[in-house]
């Protein structure tokens, strides 16, 4: 492997400092932004949902469990 194309160099940010700012996007900026379609923001619009139609548990996909 070359040093022009080794990850270790090609990696702008840590594994964790990606993580937190991909998570302040995802949480933040983007679901609490106007969504042009929308007309609200992805959240409000999910939070209209669940008080329009209830939070219909029995359609959730089950979670793995750790014993």
């Amino acid at each position: 492997m070359t040093k022009a194309v080794d990850p270790k160099g090609q990696a702008v940010w840590q594994l964790a400092d990606l993580y937190q700012y991909l998570c302040e996007w995802g949480y933040q900026v983007y679901d609490q932004g106007i969504h042009e379609t929308l007309g609200v923001s992805p959240r409000e619009a999910y939070v209209t949902g669940l008080e329009l139609g209830g939070e219909r548990t029995h359609r959730r996909a089950p979670t793995m469990r750790s014993s």
